[in-house]
């Protein structure tokens, strides 16, 4: 998807992320351009927080009753 193509919308949401410190963002012109995003370490320090969260809301753990990663989260067979 082009950042065009994002909306304003999302795209300022993005920017809100970037100058709080919290991620990180690199352009590349292509074409196709290419947008990358990661966490800072600032953004990385929310991960205990985010995982507290995660685990209030409902979201899958393990035997501790630690979130499961989000990929393993996704990679879970669902019963029905």
């Amino acid at each position: 998807m082009s950042v065009v193509a994002r909306g304003e919308a999302a795209l300022e949401g993005d920017l809100e992320g970037v100058q709080v410190g919290l991620v990180e963002c690199d352009v590349e012109a292509g074409p196709p351009v290419s947008v990358t995003y990661r966490l800072t370490a600032r953004g990385q320090g929310l991960g205990p927080a985010m995982d507290a969260l995660r685990v209030w809301a409902g979201a899958p753990t393990d035997s501790e009753g630690n979130a499961l990663p989000y990929s393993a989260m996704t990679h879970q067979s669902v019963e029905a």
